[in-house]
């Protein structure tokens, strides 16, 4: 679902950039669209804002309605295909906390159904706090796919990891770092045993078979049990958050034959060339040619502020319309 509107660089894949909340979320998309990038992804609601609940704890209140200063906001229709709602990050629907498994689901639901009301294309969730076991949070997204309405729903799903979680540095480019994605009839496609069985008992056999499957390969077991829980919807999307160091490459091909509707670049994961360009490494810069061939869209995500993002966005949006993926962005390292 391409996102935007643009005649400036011809088939070159649409490029976002991910922006903190602001009550003049026009201003602010107009500034990013000057800087090249062709849609903003953008909080529903204020960081601090929670839902109100009884004293006792007992139960959430009937939903209360949003104060405008509260949300993300747009008086005009104009602007829907050029914003992506964002799900608030802390919620946890899942949570063994009785009152943070309420507040999430209120916050869930308020703010899936603002974005509905706002007719925005898409709306980005954050990733599944317990992955694999996230029952109350696909069946939140199944609810709202199966009312009736026509907006995208896009799962963040974590794709390899910080260099810090690793305890490493990230790998140098070398030429010979790429990355040859096998045919896609030679990965499997595994299906966790507790899906393929309901809600029945099984084997311990099978039960440690699908926390084996898990365990090897975290990011597609968490997703495939969303998807599998929202019946394959066809508005259902994965966006992948890439971190510094990436799966190995049977893993990556599994994601040629799912619905990524876009690819999340951490700013973090950009180094800085000998003439001091942003550039990927070479196994983030093959994974995004295989999602570019496939129309993904890439976003941008600052850490650590917004500044300088419009350099990456350009790059990445030259890169994607050059058959040679040549520019500045997708250099090698030094």
């Amino acid at each position: 679902m391409p996102l935007g509107k643009r005649t400036d660089l011809g088939d070159a894949k649409f490029s976002g950039v991910q922006v903190s909340f602001t009550r003049d979320i026009v201003k602010k998309a107009e500034s990013e669209l000057l800087c090249g990038f062709d849609f903003i992804v953008a909080p529903l609601t204020r960081p601090d804002y929670r839902p109100p609940a009884k004293c006792d704890g007992s139960e959430t209140q009937a939903p209360a309605s949003f104060s405008r200063n509260d949300v993300l906001y747009i008086n005009s229709s104009q602007w829907a295909n050029h914003i992506v709602g964002a799900v608030s990050t802390w919620v946890d629907p899942d949570s063994p906390s009785p009152k943070l498994r309420r507040s999430s689901t209120l916050q869930i639901q308020q703010e899936l159904g603002w974005a509905a009301h706002l007719g925005l294309q898409a709306v980005l969730m954050p990733p599944p706090p317990h992955p694999g076991a996230s029952f109350s949070y696909s069946q939140l997204i199944a609810q709202h796919l199966h009312n009736l309405t026509n907006m995208a729903v896009w799962v963040t799903i974590p794709l390899g990891s910080k260099a810090t979680e690793a305890n490493l540095d990230p790998p140098p480019c070398r030429d010979s770092d790429s990355l040859t994605f096998p045919s896609l009839s030679t990965v499997p496609l595994l299906v966790p045993a507790a899906i393929i069985r309901g809600s029945g008992s099984g084997s311990s056999e099978e039960d440690s078979g699908s926390n084996d499957l898990a365990a090897a390969d975290p990011a597609w077991s968490a997703w495939n049990q969303i998807r599998f829980q929202t019946d394959h919807h066809a508005l259902l999307g994965v966006a992948l958050e890439l971190g510094s160091i990436l799966p190995p490459a049977t893993q990556l091909a599994k994601w040629r034959a799912e619905p990524v509707k876009a690819v999340l670049i951490p700013t973090c994961v950009f180094a800085t060339n000998k003439r001091g360009f942003p550039v990927l490494p070479k196994a983030h810069q093959e994974f995004l040619v295989e999602m570019f061939r496939l129309g993904v869209q890439v976003i941008v995500v600052p850490r650590g502020g917004e500044d300088g993002v419009e350099d990456l966005g350009m790059g990445v949006k030259e890169s994607s319309s050059s058959s040679s993926f040549s520019s500045f962005s997708f250099s090698s390292l030094p």
